[in-house]
C-alpha cells in the first residue's frame, strides 16, 4: 500500500483491504474462518503496516470487474473451467432433494404405509445432469466446450 508502514490508515483504506480479503475468500485463497479473522484485524488496524500484513501472502491483487470475475480457463482461450458454479448447481439439487424426500415422507406418514420412493427419479436425473454439465462446461456463460 505504502512505503511508510507507520502512517495511519483511513476508513477507505480499511475498506479497500476488506474488499481484497473478500475477493481472496471468493477465490479460495482464504477459508471462511481465516477470512473472518483477517476482516476483524482489518477493521481494527490503525496503520498501513497492519493492513499490509493482512494481504502480504495473497499474491498480486486482481482488478474488480466482470472481466476478472473468473480465473482464466485451463483448457485454452474461450474454454470454460470444469465444474464452474458447482456450489450453486449442487446446492440447489440438494435443497430440492430434501424437499422431495420430505414430501414423500409426509405422504407415507399420512397414508400409513410405505409408498414407492418416487423422488429417486427427479433426484437421480438432476444429479446426472449436474455431472454432465460439470464435465462438459455447459451452463457457464451460455457456452459449452463445443460452441464458440
Amino acid at each position: 500500500m505504502t512505503d511508510q508502514p507507520d502512517l495511519r490508515a483511513s476508513d477507505a483504506d480499511r475498506e479497500a483491504v476488506a474488499k481484497r480479503l473478500h475477493r481472496a475468500g471468493a477465490d479460495g485463497r482464504l477459508d471462511p474462518d481465516e477470512l473472518e479473522e483477517r476482516l476483524e484485524r482489518c477493521y481494527a488496524a490503525k496503520t498501513f503496516g497492519e493492513l499490509d500484513a493482512l494481504t502480504a501472502d495473497l499474491g498480486p491483487d486482481r482488478p474488480d470487474g466482470p472481466a476478472s470475475a473468473a480465473p482464466a480457463p485451463a483448457g485454452g482461450a474461450g474454454a470454460p473451467a470444469p465444474w464452474g458454479g458447482w456450489r450453486l448447481r449442487w446446492g440447489s439439487w440438494a435443497g430440492t432433494s430434501v424437499l422431495l424426500v420430505g414430501i414423500w415422507a409426509i405422504t407415507c406418514i399420512a397414508s400409513g404405509e410405505l409408498l414407492y420412493f418416487w423422488p429417486i427419479w427427479p433426484i437421480g436425473f438432476w444429479a446426472l445432469g449436474n455431472v454432465a454439465a460439470g464435465l462438459t462446461g455447459w451452463g457457464q456463460g451460455g457456452q459449452g466446450r463445443g460452441r464458440r
